[in-house]
Order: structure tokens, then sequence, then C-alpha cells
């Protein structure tokens, strides 16, 4: 191409779109309304970049937060990409770059207080349900308490049963006993002559009544020996019956302790609940009521 034009960069516009033109062979220097929408795009273009930034920011920010919550919402979609083309007939303004950069800034605050309010409302469940649980542990260990104790008042009236039950079987075998002297008193009485008969019954009436003053001496006496207050039998010198003092300061036979602690390591006294700890030889180290001791020592002489 001939002449005094040269080749010059004309920034683009609606018509040329910035393709090179013939220009003069000197230098060109844009007018001064071109310079100033040259500033322009350059401008934009700086804006979107830290438009970018501020969008990571947010990315970051909602990530974040995301990862407190413990049931967290599902991740928003990605935002759609931005464009920005080169367009330099229509570039914005720095301030309608800045007031948009506002309002996607106010945006993301609406959103962080959203998440916000999410969480509080996620952390306040998680208080509930510990205050729950704390309740329902304090209401299992009452019931296990309670179950304890029962298994306590079990073991107490299996006790008595079973002591029942033997007293129950002697009474049986005493009557049984009566039964038969009173058969063999009446087979020999139908034997003898009325003579006889008259002098025996005599005789089997003192009898009766010195074993009835003897009854009477007896009851006295077991009547001022002292008894378990657990099984209510005597306490003696065999070993099942030796008086034994516990932490609480009742005593109890060696038989009703065993029975009580069942292979346990403690026993728990069935008057005021308190546990009397025990060593590996059971019962055996418990300490013994010298005081009943030397009673039925006296007693027995």
């Amino acid at each position: 191409m001939s002449g005094p034009w040269g080749l010059g960069w004309m920034p683009g516009n609606a018509a040329n779109q910035g393709l090179l033109v013939e220009a003069p062979q000197a230098i060109f220097f844009p007018p001064a309304a071109t310079h100033d929408a040259w500033c322009n795009e350059l401008i934009a273009m700086q804006s979107a970049q830290h438009f970018s930034q501020l969008l990571q920011q947010q990315q970051q920010l909602i990530q974040g937060i995301t990862a407190l919550t413990a049931a967290p919402p599902p991740p928003p979609p990605p935002p759609p990409p931005v464009h920005f083309p080169y367009q330099p007939a229509v570039a914005a303004t720095e301030a309608q770059v800045v007031h948009g950069l506002k309002a996607e800034l106010f945006h993301a605050q609406s959103n962080e207080n959203a998440l916000l309010r999410e969480l509080g409302e996620v952390k306040q469940q998680l208080a509930e349900l510990k205050e729950r649980h704390e309740n329902e542990s304090d209401l299992r260990d009452e019931v296990e308490k309670e179950i304890e104790d029962l298994k306590i008042d079990m073991d107490y009236m299996r006790v008595q049963m079973k002591r029942e039950k033997e007293t129950s079987k002697r009474y049986k075998e005493h009557i049984e006993k009566i039964k038969k002297e009173r058969d063999e008193a009446r087979e020999a009485l139908a034997k003898t002559t009325p003579q006889k008969a008259r002098k025996r019954v005599h005789v089997e009436k003192k009898e009766n009544v010195k074993k009835e003053e003897e009854k009477e001496e007896t009851k006295k006496a077991k009547f001022d020996m002292p008894l378990c207050d657990i099984c209510r039998f005597e306490y003696g010198e065999h070993p099942d019956r030796t008086p034994r003092v516990l932490k609480c300061g009742h005593t109890v036979c060696e038989e009703c302790c065993t029975n009580l602690a069942d292979g346990l390591m403690h026993l728990q006294c069935p008057f005021d609940r308190k546990e009397t700890a025990m060593t590996e030889n059971g019962t055996v180290d418990l300490p013994k009521n010298y005081v009943l001791i030397q009673m039925l020592s006296q007693k027995n002489n």
C-alpha cells in the first residue's frame, strides 16, 4: 500500500472492531474521547478480575460454614462462568462495576446469615439431644438401683421362706411324733385292767404336768436367748450360727451373711441398706459379736 498512509492502531468501536486500518506514516494518536473509552475498558477488565476474587472468597466462606454444620445442606450449584467479552464500544463505567460488586457482596452476606441461622438451629437441636440423653441416663440409673433393691428384698424373702419351710417341717415331725405316742398309749391302755388304767392315767398325768413345766422353762430360756434378726434362729457355736457384726452395726448370723453376699465382695444390710465390704475369705473375716458369744457361754454353763 503506497502513499503517505501507513498501518496504525485504532481502538475498537462498533464499526471497525479494533482492526488495523490505513493511517499516515506518522504515528497515530487517538483523540481524547477515544482515549477515555480505552481507559474505561481497562478499568472494566481490572474490576472483572477483582469480582472473580470476591466470588472465590465467597465460595471458601460457604464451604467453611457448611463444614461446621452437623447435617450440611447440599452444596449450591457452581455459579455460571462469568464472561467479560471484549466490548470496548459498550464498556461499563467504574461506578457500574462497583455497584454490581456491592450487589454481589450483599447477596453473599445474605447467604452467610442464612447459613449462620441454620448453624444456630443445629446447635440448639444438639443441645436438646444432649439434655434428653442425660435425663435418660439418670432414669436408667434410678431403675437399676430399684432393681438392685428388689433383688435384695427377694433374697431376704427367699431366706425367710427357706427358714419357714424348715420350721414347718420340724413342726410336722413333732406332730407326727405326738400322734404316734398317743396311739401307742391308747393301745397300751386298752390292754390294761381298769385299776391299772387309772394308775397309769395318774402317772401319765403327773408326767404330762412335768413335761409342761419343762416346756415352759425351755420357752422362757429360748425367749431370753439371742436370735438372728433375719432367720430368727439362735446363735451358737456352730460356724453358721456365729454372730457377725456388719459395718452399720447390725448383727447377723454367718449363714445369713453368706446368703446376702451371694458370692459378691460386698453385702447390703436388709435393715438400713448400708453396704459392708468383704475380703477374699468372705464372711469369715467379718468381726464377731463377742457380747452375744459371752451370753451364749453363760447360758450353756
